[in-house]
């Protein structure tokens, strides 16, 4: 089967054009109902990319869309298949973003840049550092370790021992 979301312009997308399949819709009214999306919310222009395709001697409009820009079109869909299919994006989405930090920080963490710390003996991170490293900041980090149920001890300071 191929691939929910790809990568391009080093960026995580979906087409509408796939869209339209999976959820078993017409592309003219994906295409109709980003378009309104677009309309009614100027600033959903950042997650809705125009392009065109060659289809039998005519360029043809489809979207590249993010994860927020799929979130917003998808959120209209209904019945039961729509539910499977976002709940299959949402999932791709997350996977290939995980892929990517992983090659991210495997490809631009150089180990010597970071200070190995140790708390009662034990190798920790600084939850600063650890947001460097990921490009997130601070707080999202806190919620998320909290939402996730992930057991952390908060230092507000690091004072090696």
């Amino acid at each position: 089967m191929k691939k929910l979301v790809v990568i391009q312009n080093n960026k995580i997308v979906v087409s509408s054009k796939d869209i339209a399949e999976h959820f078993g819709k017409e592309h003219k009214v994906v295409l109709r109902t980003i378009r309104e999306i677009l309309l009614e919310q100027n600033c959903a222009n950042e997650f809705f990319q125009e392009k065109s395709y060659s289809y039998n001697g005519r360029h043809l409009p489809f979207y590249l869309m993010n994860r927020d820009g799929f979130s917003l079109l998808a959120m209209g869909f209904t019945g039961k298949k729509a539910l499977q299919w976002k709940l299959k994006y949402i999932q791709a989405f997350n996977e290939m973003e995980e892929t990517l930090k992983q090659v991210y920080l495997e490809e631009n963490v150089n180990p010597s840049e970071l200070h190995c710390k140790t708390y009662k003996g034990v190798p920790v991170i600084t939850i600063g550092d650890f947001a460097e490293i990921v490009k997130k900041n601070r707080t999202s980090i806190l919620w998320h370790l909290k939402d996730k149920g992930l057991s952390y001890q908060l230092l507000e300071k690091f004072a090696p021992f």
